[in-house]
């Protein structure tokens, strides 16, 4: 919707993934299509692309993320 969201605080919270957690990634060199990624392979890429403060949509449920999902910005 246009707004962003920005806080001048840093505050870090750790959750565990979930066994099923499904993670899907843009890739970058396909016009962004969105690409079902292994979770095993997510520390590599998000350490890739540490730069780049892209956003992700997290979906969380008891406590554990159940969902990651690479979010576009133009």
């Amino acid at each position: 919707s246009g707004f962003y969201v920005h806080n001048e605080a840093e505050h870090i919270e750790t959750l565990p993934l979930s066994e099923d957690c499904s993670c899907t990634l843009l890739d970058w060199a396909d016009s962004y299509q969105p690409v079902e990624t292994a979770i095993k392979d997510l520390p590599a890429i998000l350490e890739e692309r540490k730069d780049q403060k892209i956003p992700y949509k997290l979906t969380i449920q008891s406590q554990k993320i159940t969902n990651i999902q690479e979010h576009y910005v133009p």
